[in-house]
């Protein structure tokens, strides 16, 4: 799920640079606003189309996206954790979490 949030935060930062908001890079690729806000958390992954329309949008080479920026998503998801020794355990931590949202959504969607 790392290379999830890494990719989603990555292209959540160029579309931010780029003055694109979710409702904006959804509507230019026929994707819901809910879905590229999953996406933009690592929670929700997109079609290899998708990305490319996104590459193309943002100027950005698809290589890019696909490897995410590793020093940009420490500094901006997981600074807080920054502190655990183990890079791993805070990876798993976040694993949990979003295992967590994903269950309290469906349930919530289905009531």
């Amino acid at each position: 799920m790392k290379q999830a949030r890494m990719i989603g935060n990555t292209v959540r930062n160029k579309a931010s640079s780029k003055g694109y908001t979710a409702s904006e890079l959804g509507a230019s690729i026929d994707c819901s606003e809910d879905l590229i806000q999953l996406f933009f958390d690592g929670r929700a992954l997109l079609s290899f189309d998708k990305l490319e329309q996104i590459s193309n949008i943002l100027d950005m080479p698809l290589e890019a996206i696909i490897e995410g920026n590793e020093d940009e998503y420490d500094m901006t998801i997981v600074h807080c954790m920054n502190q655990f020794s183990n890079s791993d355990n805070r990876e798993l931590i976040l694993d949990l979490i979003d295992g967590y949202l994903d269950v309290k959504e469906s349930l919530s969607n289905n009531s």
